[in-house]
């Protein structure tokens, strides 16, 4: 993956949405996956959340960015 991609996350307690988050630069591309828990900044807080889906290419506006994978190996399947 590359600085630009993108992802889908879910986040499992209120207010249980899907938002997307650019991932970060400073990880290898390799160690994303689908269904594994990342931490990440949603409002003034952190809260943990589920990768949905990954995708190549950034939605027009500035996106926050994933703060960190919390899984080595996905927790759930697809």
């Amino acid at each position: 993956m590359s600085s630009c991609a993108v992802c889908s996350v879910d986040v499992l307690a209120a207010p249980y949405a899907r938002y997307t988050y650019a991932l970060p630069p400073y990880f290898p591309g390799h160690l994303w996956q689908r269904g594994m828990r990342v931490l990440i900044p949603l409002g003034r807080r952190l809260v943990v959340g589920v990768l949905a889906a990954l995708e190549a290419e950034t939605p027009p506006g500035a996106l926050r960015s994933v703060l960190l994978p919390l899984d080595r190996e996905p927790l759930l399947d697809a």
